[in-house]
């Protein structure tokens, strides 16, 4: 019989690493959020919760630090 070999995995088929992407999505989500309060604030004056520019770039920073520690769990070990 030929047996086929079973196609390669991705990397975030893996459990590994996914804890970190979800935190990513989690912070992602948040930046999106200021984003959306920023431009109703600037729009139509209701002033909701907001990150001022610091916060918005840690917040920024730490999604992409979670998204690399991620992707690097994610990764088979040679």
């Amino acid at each position: 019989m030929n047996k086929l070999k079973p196609p390669p995995r991705m990397p975030s088929d893996q459990s590994r690493g996914r804890i970190w992407l979800v935190l990513a999505g989690v912070s992602t989500g948040l930046f999106m959020l200021n984003v959306v309060s920023r431009m109703l604030f600037t729009k139509q004056g209701i002033a909701l919760w907001r990150l001022n520019d610091v916060g918005e770039f840690l917040l920024v920073l730490v999604a992409m630090a979670f998204f690399v520690v991620g992707i690097l769990a994610a990764e088979k070990q040679p």
